[in-house]
């Protein structure tokens, strides 16, 4: 996986190529759901009603340190004192032996940290400077898979169960260190491994 950036004056643009290297089907958790409607999609309902339509955008963005770091996937469970009935999932699109796939994801500025649980909000975040991105997008190879269910309503996209996932992991620096909002009290971390 690659990632190539820009800062424009409204969000870092962050373009992902990712290149299926292995010669079996590659399912990559790229449809999430945009949340706060921050990435200038659709803005879906708070209430997280299972029925929303999937969108190509994040599932959760942090700082840390420098780095903001972002997921196409599954993020963090929901904190403790948050019941979850029906939690959204990713969803997969699919890519051939070989067979790449671009797609551009925006962060609009000032960045915020946010996830399904924890809102953008910058009252009380403290301003740091980010000059690198890291993004992470989960994977299963159709051996790891247990299930495969096409999606109803959407061509090319599958719900799907299966172990272990893995990561698609890559880092650039920022042409030049953008503001970023951090929380006080920080989200759950993803880990990225």
């Amino acid at each position: 996986m690659k990632i190539a950036l820009v800062v424009s004056h409204k969000a870092v643009v962050v373009d992902v190529t990712i290149t299926n290297a292995w010669s079996e089907k590659l399912y990559i958790a790229n449809y999430n759901f945009d949340y706060y409607g921050l990435l200038g999609e659709f803005k879906h309902d708070y209430s997280r009603n299972h029925n929303a339509l999937p969108t190509r955008s994040l599932a959760y963005a942090s700082i840390d340190g420098e780095t903001l770091t972002l997921l196409q996937g599954n993020g963090p469970p929901p904190p403790p004192d948050i019941q979850v009935i029906a939690p959204r999932l990713a969803l997969y699109s699919r890519l051939l032996p070989a067979e790449t796939v671009t797609e551009r994801i925006q962060v609009p500025l000032p960045i915020c940290e946010w996830d399904a649980y924890n809102d953008p909000e910058v009252d009380g975040a403290i301003e740091v400077d980010v000059s690198r991105v890291s993004l992470s997008v989960e994977y299963l190879r159709e051996s790891m898979t247990q299930s495969i269910t096409p999606h109803p309503s959407f061509r090319d996209v599958f719900d799907i169960s299966g172990y272990p996932r893995g990561k698609l992991t890559a880092s650039a620096d920022l042409p030049k260190a953008v503001k970023g909002h951090k929380r006080p009290k920080a989200p759950k971390r993803v880990p990225v491994y």
